[in-house]
């Protein structure tokens, strides 16, 4: 995986101060505060950094690093970790019976077998939702549907239940404020190895929107099966695992407004305002601490905004012309329908332009989209259907 640059600004719009810890996972190098500087650093052996600050009202933190993945062995504290029962990844007698059967109890498969079994599983049986206003375990599995940390926190506590050590890697897609989480196990014949359940359901025919526009955005697999094992370019991590112990130690309070309370592990649970236990729920990748002048608060007041791009000044100039070729190409494609159902007689230098437009930016998408082997067929497909039919009207006014 090419390494990725973050860029982060959390601005506190308040009348008073917000504490924010922020998380750095490993391999995460260069490094630099601008503005607000932190007052406490926090380090853990393989989960990374937490850097502690007070945010003045209207002032900022700003943070750059860079992000490259890298493998290291299995310790064994971090086995131990990644086999936790914590509140938000449960693993007890109910979840290995249930993580059993899944496996239909053939305890003598390999561990890639018995994770593919269960990645498989939550894949069928689970939708994708992001409008949930309850989360937790126990409402994911009564409910079969959450979004990608539920459903991350599904595989985990099943993959734990059976002795396979899991974590969740909390982080971002490239591009402006796309936040993800996902999977690794440890096999041991492999080492830690990507698991993307999210992704695998965005099939075309469950999910045609969510299937394209990741494709489009991201570069996401048309073949869902890569998504065991593999994860597409251009991804950060943030923080491993939900439940990260804040230093110094997190004050709850109560909440100023309800905008951002949700039911977590069957308690309500106000984003910002609580810890679970003194531990951030995850960390995206921050966890403020906000304070009670807030009359209303927006989801940049509990996660701020970040943007991830590629090192490769290539990769980044290739991405922003396949991305804005594609935007342009449909908007000019809408107008070009729009006008066709208004039925108003439309000078032909007009026409021939924003077709033969319309014919060139599609032209650009799909060579760029293969250039960067980032091919997804219904992106393909609707793609070549635009520059047909831009291709055809030009024929037609032509002849």
């Amino acid at each position: 995986m090419s390494g990725q640059r973050i860029s982060y600004e959390y601005y506190n719009r308040s009348s008073d101060i917000v504490e924010i810890w922020l998380s750095v996972a490993p391999d995460t190098t260069d490094i630099q505060f601008s503005g607000i500087q932190p007052v406490h650093i926090d380090n853990h052996q393989f989960l990374g950094a937490i850097y502690y600050f007070k945010v003045p009202s209207q002032q900022s933190i700003q943070y750059t690093a860079r992000y490259e993945r890298t493998e290291k062995p299995l310790c064994g504290e971090e086995r131990e970790y990644f086999l936790k029962n914590t509140t938000l990844i449960p693993v007890n007698e109910m979840t290995r019976q249930k993580a059993l059967r899944i496996i239909e109890g053939d305890l003598a498969k390999t561990v890639k077998d018995k994770v593919y079994s269960i990645f498989n599983y939550v894949k069928k049986n689970f939708k994708y939702s992001s409008s949930e206003r309850s989360r937790g375990f126990v409402y994911t599995t009564t409910k079969k549907k959450g979004d990608c940390g539920e459903l991350s926190a599904v595989i985990a506590s099943y993959c734990r239940s059976i002795g396979i050590p899991c974590r969740i890697m909390i982080g971002a897609f490239k591009g402006k404020d796309n936040h993800h989480a996902w999977n690794e196990v440890y096999i041991p014949e492999e080492g830690w190895i990507p698991l993307d359940v999210t992704l695998a359901i965005y099939t075309f025919f469950r999910y045609p929107i969510h299937n394209v526009s990741s494709g489009i955005k991201w570069g996401a697999f048309t073949n869902k099966k890569r998504y065991f094992g593999k994860v597409e370019q251009g991804r950060v991590v943030f923080s491993i695992d939900p439940e990260r112990y804040l230093m110094p130690r997190y004050q709850d309070s109560d909440a100023p407004v309800d905008d951002m309370t949700f039911q977590v592990a069957g308690k309500k649970f106000a984003w910002g305002i609580e810890s679970i236990g003194g531990c951030a729920p995850y960390m995206q990748p921050i966890y403020p601490k906000l304070n009670h002048s807030y009359k209303i608060i927006k989801g940049k007041d509990v996660l701020g905004s970040f943007a991830v791009s590629s090192l490769k000044l290539r990769d980044r100039m290739s991405y922003k012309i396949k991305i804005n070729s594609f935007l342009i190409g449909s908007y000019a494609a809408l107008i070009s329908v729009l006008l066709s159902f208004i039925k108003v007689k439309q000078p032909m230098w007009f026409v021939i332009i924003l077709n033969g437009g319309i014919f060139i930016l599609f032209t650009i998408f799909g060579v760029t989209t293969i250039i960067r082997r980032e091919i997804n067929w219904p992106v393909i497909f609707i793609s070549l259907f635009f520059l047909l039919a831009g291709f055809g009207t030009i024929f037609e006014l032509l002849t």
